[in-house]
């Protein structure tokens, strides 16, 4: 299984989305997207290859990113470092 760094910006918005949902809908809002970005971070470590190359990223060939999931207006993206065996 692949190992998932998360950057200190993601970790920052992180917190920041937490206060906006709860805030403005509730806990359990925030439990189900937290939830959701547990999921892609879990689907990231498994198949690490998966994924759609963001169109902004392909443009200037940063083509080792992936998009896995989108949560409005966040999106979840990996770097692959080292070929995943198949």
């Amino acid at each position: 299984m692949q190992k998932v760094v998360i950057l200190k910006s993601a970790e920052n918005d992180l917190q920041d989305l937490k206060a906006y949902l709860i805030e403005h809908f509730g806990k359990a809002s925030w439990q189900k997207s937290y939830g959701s970005i547990k999921a892609a971070i879990r689907q990231i470590q498994q198949f690490p290859n998966q994924g759609k190359v963001p169109d902004e990223l392909a443009q200037v060939h940063l083509v080792q990113y992936r998009q896995v999931s989108q949560i409005r207006p966040r999106r979840a993206k990996a770097e692959i470092t080292a070929p995943s065996p198949l």
